[in-house]
This record gives structure tokens, C-alpha cells and sequence, in this order.
């Protein structure tokens, strides 16, 4: 998984989940304009507060999962400060009937 000829990302995008160590955003591919849910991950923070391992298990689980009702992932990468992983994206319209 991962692509080293790759440009790099772009933080242009908005933010559309946080978590303990890394954001969320939502990317486009730009061969097929597909667009997945980019999920990076500050090194640093993970070092700091000693998860390095629940990480690296969570991509494990991920590349194991291949399921319609589970954000699969599809491409995993990193660079000196980020470790990236990009799942499908599941996006949620609410409808109200009145």
C-alpha cells in the first residue's frame, strides 16, 4: 500500500472529524474523482502519548476488513510527520418528513 511518487496533500480541504491524534478530511482522487475520508495521524502525538502500537493494530484490523458497512481501507502512506490512511467515505444525508 502507498504510493511514493504521490504529491503531497493538500490541507485545503475542511476538517470534517477529529480524534485523540490525527484529523479527518474528506479527498478526491484525482484519476477516478472519487473522493474518500483522508485520515492523518500527527507521529509526534502518537509517540508522545505512548500509542504508537494501537495504531499500527488499528491499520492491521483495517487491511484485514473488506466490508460494505465498514469504512474500508484503501491506501495507506506516511511522510516525516504524518502517517495517512484512506478509507471509503461514508456520508450521511438526513431527510426530514413533515
Amino acid at each position: 500500500m502507498g504510493n511514493a511518487n504521490g504529491t503531497p496533500v493538500d490541507f485545503t480541504e475542511e476538517v470534517v472529524g477529529r480524534g485523540a491524534f490525527g484529523k479527518v478530511r474528506v479527498v478526491e482522487r484525482r484519476d477516478t474523482k472519487v473522493h474518500y475520508a483522508l485520515k492523518y495521524i500527527s507521529k509526534h502525538e502518537c509517540i508522545k502519548m505512548d500509542a504508537v502500537r494501537n495504531i499500527f493494530r488499528e491499520r492491521g484490523m483495517l487491511e484485514d476488513l473488506d466490508h460494505p458497512f465498514v469504512c474500508n481501507l484503501r491506501f495507506a502512506f506516511q511522510d516525516e510527520e504524518y502517517m495517512y490512511m484512506v478509507m471509503d467515505l461514508m456520508q450521511v444525508f438526513y431527510c426530514f418528513l413533515t
